[in-house]
């Protein structure tokens, strides 16, 4: 494995690169030992017809654009979990001008790109106007949230939870989560999903879905596995690289 680490400012920042940096020298230990090159968003602009194929780029996710010019998407709620709102407590995905009444009485929505990760839309919209509208945007009803976590999965099994938000003593419903990830169809071998604990209008406490991601660019608040963390870029770098589009 060859790994090619995003600097910012001359250093390594971003938690996902310093756990690689303390896991290569768990695998050099085990005497199975891997590469990591360094470079700044900058360099690596400057030097994209001369960049190694095979590196694994972990940054950003400018930084892995800049390197692949490969366009991801994001998952978002993945689609078989949007038809209950038991599973998100209330999303949608589709244009603007189709958006259901429930939705519109619910002013303001929070909204997500379903073409662009990172994107300056995402967010809470009060003026549905600013939206394009032949665009597609997942919409999401304001929630009550007590408490979010991120799970990190693994071949199809969660091996960590962080908490990143609110109480950390209000943790989701295991079995939810674990049948969420089954129902959610998704195939990428090491990815990311995001669960709220939420009160909802009659002031029950659910989990609900918040989104997903393929293990890229991942921010890991806390979870530190050196010996499936760098395994996990990889084989989530492999399966970005098969489906998605140059």
């Amino acid at each position: 494995m060859k790994f090619i680490i995003q600097t910012i400012n001359e250093r390594v920042t971003l938690d996902f690169c310093f756990e690689l940096e303390r896991a290569q020298e768990y695998w050099n230990w085990r005497k199975e030992p891997f590469s990591i090159t360094y470079m700044s968003l900058e360099e690596l602009l400057a030097k994209k017809d001369i960049l190694d194929p095979d590196w694994i780029p972990v940054g950003t996710i400018e930084f892995v654009k800049a390197f692949s010019g490969l366009t991801i998407k994001p998952i978002n709620v993945p689609t078989p979990l949007l038809e209950n709102d038991t599973w998100t407590g209330g999303a949608w995905v589709g244009k603007v001008g189709d958006l259901p009444e429930k939705f519109k009485a619910a002013m303001p929505l929070y909204v997500k790109s379903t073409v662009s990760l990172k994107d300056d839309i995402n967010g809470l919209v009060t003026d549905l106007t600013t939206l394009d509208p032949n665009q597609n945007y997942q919409f999401r009803l304001p929630l009550d949230v007590l408490s979010e976590w991120r799970c990190f999965v693994w071949g199809g099994e969660i091996i960590a939870c962080q908490p990143y938000s609110g109480d950390p003593l209000i943790f989701p419903e295991p079995f939810k989560m674990k049948r969420a990830i089954k129902l959610s169809g998704l195939t990428c071998p090491a990815l990311t999903m995001d669960f709220a604990v939420i009160k909802n209008k009659e002031g029950v406490v659910m989990t609900v879905v918040m989104e997903a991601h393929e293990f890229i660019s991942c921010g890991l608040y806390g979870f530190s596995d050196y010996q499936k963390l760098p395994l996990m870029l990889k084989r989530a770098w492999d399966y970005v690289k098969s489906t998605s589009q140059s």
